[in-house]
């Protein structure tokens, strides 16, 4: 795969027309430069010998730069994946919601920036470079065909054939100076499309703000409604959720599970209502400031950096220590498995990049362990364990249900096993709510609760 993403690379940055043209180039100034020793032999064997020479400063400039080109490069296109690769992260609707929710979007894009600041410092090095040989070389032989002119001059004795090849002469320097041009002309077109990117880069990213709460006692949800052109995904929702009782929104597919949590985070423009925390209310159709919250995704990102880096990502710096770190993956059921990567917590992940090739239990453990460093006083959990085993996910909710003493807990889930320790469960119908309660009184034979997961119940 490395080989095939090389020669795509080589073929995007147009490198064998680059060859092709310089190759051209050089047979040309070589067969100009034969043919016009030819000429010359007749009426100047010095000024023959010299324009026989003519071109070797332009095969060496062309030598040289070559070896700087294979040393250089590959450093300046590994810089450029890199900075592709992090900004399609926050470009992508996916990956970009969920940095955004994080708090994260910020952190990726400085990381773009300076790969791609590395990719400008070795592409500018490259350009001057082939700048002062093609001026060097270019100057070098215009000397020499200025020599050999003058040789010309004195030995021919100003004859009609002297004067042609001194023209032939001219026109030949005048070739070999082109280069110059050409990068000249490389330059103004790149510069102002090189301004335009930086100008892009220095636009200030905003990730929402969300003002600090050391704890939270009540959410309450009043009226929600979220809408997708003329469907209604999400309709007049209401209900609280409690610190000290663990809540989950079940329902099924389609129901409006993953849409209701995004408009409590803040992010779902299509939405309308209110959500009040600890008596402050907050209008969904506004989404300006907003409470601090974790949250992990159903559809999550699967960020190729360090475990360190990854759950590190929108939490704020005083929090991210090694213990903390610790405590977050042990929560998650991550711990055992990144202990026995090659750096522990520093090891890359992801086969782009050498890294540790996970499986989708694994990331999502990594994604609850980040919520668990953020230490919020509300954790949205949209599907956490939806890949993650039995055992595992049954140790987890244990957790979670005893975190839910100290923060507001809201989660959905689609297993039933998973939901015994819930004593707020608010149960979706179409898109509105229909029942409430905790698990024992909604496991009444009859309710909506019972009839979804009567097929899970019977196979238990």
């Amino acid at each position: 795969m490395s080989i095939v993403r090389k020669a795509r690379e080589c073929l995007s940055e147009g490198h064998p027309s680059s060859q092709f043209q310089a190759s051209i180039n050089v047979l040309s100034a070589i067969v100009t430069a034969t043919s016009l020793g030819f000429a010359l032999y007749d009426l100047s064997a010095k000024a023959a010998l010299v324009s026989l020479i003519a071109p070797v400063p332009t095969a060496l400039a062309y030598a040289w730069y070559g070896r700087q080109e294979a040393k250089y490069w590959p450093l300046a296109a590994e810089s450029n994946r890199r900075a592709m690769y992090l900004q399609d992260q926050f470009s992508y609707r996916q990956t970009g919601a969920e940095l955004s929710l994080m708090n994260a979007t910020s952190t990726l894009a400085k990381g773009a920036i300076r790969s791609r600041r590395e990719f400008r410092r070795i592409r500018e090095k490259l350009e001057g470079k082939s700048v002062m040989t093609d001026s060097v070389a270019g100057a070098a032989t215009t000397i020499l065909f200025i020599i050999a002119l003058v040789f010309l001059y004195r030995e021919a004795e100003h004859s009609v054939g002297a004067v042609f090849a001194g023209i032939v002469g001219l026109m030949t320097g005048i070739s070999a100076m082109a280069g110059v041009g050409y990068q000249v002309g490389e330059l103004a077109i790149s510069m102002p499309a090189n301004s335009h990117f930086r100008s892009l880069l220095k636009l200030q990213q905003t990730d929402g703000r969300r003002f600090q709460q050391v704890a939270m006692e009540r959410l309450a949800v009043r009226d929600v409604d979220v809408s997708y052109g003329d469907v209604r995904a999400v309709k007049a929702a209401s209900f609280e959720a409690q610190r000290g009782s663990l809540c989950a929104v079940v329902g099924e597919n389609g129901s409006g599970k993953t849409s209701l949590i995004r408009a409590l985070e803040g992010v779902q423009r299509e939405g309308s209502g209110e959500v009040c925390v600890d008596g402050r209310t907050l209008d969904i159709a506004e989404a300006g400031d907003w409470f601090e919250f974790a949250t992990v995704q159903q559809d999550y990102g699967r960020y190729e950096l360090t475990v360190r880096e990854f759950i590190s990502l929108g939490v704020p710096a005083a929090r991210v220590t090694d213990d903390a770190i610790r405590a977050a993956l042990r929560f998650s059921e991550a711990e055992e498995f990144v202990d026995a990567l090659p750096d522990g917590v520093d090891s890359a992940l992801g086969a782009q990049w050498g890294g540790a090739e996970l499986s989708g239990g694994q990331w999502q453990r990594l994604a609850i362990a980040r919520a668990v460093l953020t230490d919020a006083p509300v954790w949205f959990l949209d599907e956490p364990t939806s890949a993650v085993d039995a055992p595992t996910e049954e140790r987890i909710f244990d957790r979670l249900a005893a975190e839910a003493e100290k923060r507001v807990i809201i989660l959905t889930s689609h297993r039933v096993s998973t939901l015994r320790a819930a004593e707020n469960i608010v149960v979706l119908k179409d898109g509105a709510v229909c029942e409430t309660g905790s698990y024992a009184e909604l496991m009444t034979e009859g309710t909506e609760f019972h009839r979804m997961f009567s097929s899970q119940l019977e196979k238990a």
